[in-house]
């Protein structure tokens, strides 16, 4: 794997750690705008801070994996584990990068999941506002982030490390091999051959597709509701404002993760030299997490007075004395 290596691994890994640092630094400063300038209630308030929290997680997941499966010639996608085992076990394993799948769609339209139930289902608001019900999303999140990057890290780490000897013992429990992952990508005619690899890109397509059906129609039922409201200029202002947020947050993760992923399968099916395409779309996903945490920076205008505050107050401080 490491004669596979793309030339400019290191340069990509070195881009990726400071779009981390500047990423988890403006949602970091984000939690602390929700919780301190914020007029909405408590309840909606701790909401708010969660989603930004999984944020977080999922970008420094994000920016650690990147780099590893990027950097590899021709590959994008992978599954984690090739099948060598029972039914059952098989199963198993592809119900486990099922769930990662799912809490990654999630992820694309928690926010307009949420919105929708805050305005069209008072029921379905109260369950997932929950405590109960945020904790074990924030655990699940955690779980998710730590799986991901302990199957990735595992190709790279020697024998004898601690995440090698996890993986063997999961060889062990599912009869399956985690020390040999399939990657989608390389030879054309390997990837069509390769079940367990159509299999992975069939599942990541249906969850492309199913995510953006549920944004298409929480959207639909949120305008609707909103047009039945007679709401004032403010706050119809205010209704249209968030609306927009929301599409452009959604927007983002498609054009910066699915859309280079999908113009890297069609390269390569039809036959296209993928190695410097994946390497130019690799950066595309790799500054995904900034161009999200920036977004809110963009749109909401408090957040962006307290970001510039707090950056800006100790250096007028400073030039003042």
């Amino acid at each position: 794997i490491m004669a596979e290596m793309h030339s400019g691994a290191v340069e990509l890994a070195h881009v990726s750690a400071i779009v981390s640092i500047f990423s988890v630094s403006l949602n970091a400063l984000l939690i602390g705008a929700i919780w301190y300038r914020s007029p909405e209630k408590l309840r909606h308030r701790v909401v708010a801070c969660l989603f930004v929290l999984i944020d977080i997680f999922f970008s420094i997941v994000h920016v650690i994996n990147v780099p590893i499966f990027v950097s590899i010639r021709g590959t994008f996608l992978f599954y984690p584990a090739r099948l060598i085992g029972s039914t059952s076990s098989n199963w198993l394993l592809f119900a486990s990068f099922l769930y990662l799948c799912v809490s990654t769609m999630f992820i694309v339209c928690k926010r307009f999941f949420y919105r929708y139930a805050q305005i069209c289902s008072p029921s379905l608001y109260s369950f997932i506002s929950n405590p109960f019900f945020l904790a074990l999303l924030l655990l699940s999140t955690a779980i998710a982030c730590a799986a991901i990057t302990l199957i990735g890290m595992s190709i790279f780490l020697p024998q004898e490390s601690f995440t090698a000897g996890i993986c063997r013992d999961f060889n062990d429990i599912l009869v399956a091999d985690f020390c040999d992952k399939v990657f989608l990508g390389g030879s054309v005619k390997e990837t069509l051959e390769n079940t367990q690899a159509m299999h992975m890109l069939l599942v990541f397509l249906a969850g492309v597709a199913a995510a953006m059906i549920v944004i298409l129609y929480c959207g639909r039922r949120i305008d609707r509701k909103v047009s039945l409201i007679k709401l004032s200029h403010f706050s119809d202002n205010l209704h249209r404002k968030t609306l927009k947020i929301l599409i452009v947050q959604t927007v983002i993760p498609f054009v910066f993760v699915y859309l280079p992923i999908v113009i890297h399968i069609i390269s390569m099916i039809t036959y296209v030299n993928t190695l410097p395409i994946t390497f130019i779309l690799s950066y595309f996903l790799v500054i995904f997490p900034l161009a999200n945490a920036a977004s809110h920076l963009y749109f909401i205008k408090d957040y962006r007075a307290f970001v510039f505050g707090i950056i800006f107050r100790p250096l007028i401080k400073v030039a003042g004395k």
